[in-house]
């Protein structure tokens, strides 16, 4: 089980992940919320987003924190396989 300490970094993360992604698709929050973005662990542990509405895109994130700081970057790569439309037009 996660300190204290470190369930406030841990959240901090998930946190910044949502805002980056946010500002990746170019909404911000408001248009998205927070509840329709989920940062959870991928096969191997590391994080990956899911997203509703933007299930046609590859989301790549990375996650750093410590005590003070919690940052993460997003990039956004279309599907070629994808037919459904766009949501960021």
């Amino acid at each position: 089980m996660r300190s204290d300490k470190r369930r406030v970094e841990f959240l901090a993360g998930r946190f910044a992940a949502k805002e980056a992604f946010s500002k990746a698709a170019g909404t911000g929050i408001g248009h998205l919320g927070f509840k329709d973005m989920e940062v959870l662990p991928n096969e191997k542990g590391a994080p990956r987003l899911r997203v509703k509405g933007f299930e046609q895109y590859h989301i790549f994130v990375s996650l750093s924190h410590s005590e003070a700081y919690a940052v993460a970057q997003v990039v956004m790569e279309a599907r070629h396989d994808s037919t459904s439309s766009n949501p960021l037009s």
